[in-house]
């Protein structure tokens, strides 16, 4: 940024100074890169350039155990490659509710997944036949390749936001629900400017900073956010929780082993659970089992409209198919359970 209207552009012919009405900042994040492994070793990886990889090892140590490291957990153990992973926390997708937590480590578990949580990477020794990382109070896990991922970085640096005036706090630049900056027609959408780094959270930023920015002013409310973890069993997640559910909230859940679909398919490990208010209003819902990133858009089309739970309920949904144990998770919710007890 060369001020709130201007970029300087570097090119092979030197800087070109580019003018603006406005400037959307879209820069994105990067894989974190922890100082302890030696990165000039191309086994150690990121998530990203594991992606990217032209071969696949004998073997793999993953070292983080969010939904990152738990979907390439999952990729690599479909694959038959023995598969480790490590979390520093007490379990892995700390950041969901404890049984869905384990939920996915079972399953990883059948697959034949190595799981330590609790643990951290201590040392880190690279020979020509593998790698080698000790646990702190841990075993010594020897690996093919290793991949980190224990986070990603807001891309912040080096764009003259100081000189701009542009305000970063906690490592990102904070915005309006216009994903306007402090600074007058400057935006900033996606991984710069929010903590939760979904590709559909940064879309729908770069829409409503779009249009701001060509004179169609929008705003966007971001509370309603659902996430997507693709694992087996899928898991999803909009609003609130069973674990930070307020006073008064009542919880019901719908098994994926009463539905017919669920039962057709073989696909009975899972369930639909629905939090509402006293008042009747859907506040949240968590998902696990097959189709759950795909179910998880009629609860959020659901929070972001202030639904009843009622509402839901009494929309008929087709039979048979996974949706209908959302259906049914709100019948259960009204103390009308029909292919379910009470």
């Amino acid at each position: 940024l060369a001020g709130a209207g201007a970029l300087l552009v570097e090119t092979a012919d030197g800087a070109t100074r580019v003018e603006a009405r406005s400037v959307i900042l879209a820069t994105g994040a990067r894989p974190a890169r922890p100082g302890l492994f030696p990165w000039s070793d191309p086994r150690i990886q990121t998530s990203e350039e594991a992606t990217k990889a032209e071969s696949l090892p004998l073997s793999v140590l993953i070292v983080g155990g969010g939904v990152i490291g738990c979907e390439l957990a999952t990729v690599y153990s479909e694959l038959g490659i023995p598969t480790t992973i490590v979390e520093r926390l007490p379990r892995l997708l700390a950041g969901f509710e404890e049984e869905v937590s384990q939920a996915v480590t079972r399953s990883l578990a059948r697959r034949g997944v190595s799981v330590f949580t609790g643990k951290m990477v201590a040392e880190v020794a690279c020979s020509d036949l593998a790698i080698s990382c000790l646990l702190d109070h841990g075993p010594l896990v020897e690996a093919a390749r290793v991949i980190v991922a224990v986070g990603r970085v807001p891309n912040v640096e080096d764009l003259g936001l100081e000189a701009a005036g542009v305000r970063v706090t906690e490592g990102i630049i904070p915005v309006d629900a216009a994903c306007r900056t402090n600074v007058p027609n400057v935006y900033a959408v996606g991984d710069v400017a929010e903590k939760r780094h979904f590709a559909h959270l940064a879309q729908r930023m770069g829409i409503v900073a779009a249009d701001g920015a060509t004179g169609f002013p929008a705003e966007d409310d971001r509370t309603v956010v659902p996430i997507g973890v693709y694992t087996h069993p899928e898991v999803a997640s909009v609003g609130v929780t069973r674990e930070n559910a307020g006073e008064g909230a009542r919880i019901a859940s719908f098994p994926y082993l009463a539905s017919g679909m669920g039962r057709a398919c073989g696909e009975t490990d899972g369930w639909v659970r629905l939090v509402g208010a006293h008042d009747g209003r859907l506040l949240g819902a968590t998902i696990v089992g097959r189709h759950a990133t795909e179910l998880i858009q009629e609860a959020a089309l659901a929070l972001r409209h202030r639904l009843q739970v009622a509402d839901v309920a009494a929309t008929i949904h087709s039979h048979p198919t996974f949706s209908e144990a959302f259906h049914e998770a709100a019948e259960a919710w009204l103390g009308l359970p029909l292919h379910a007890s009470k």
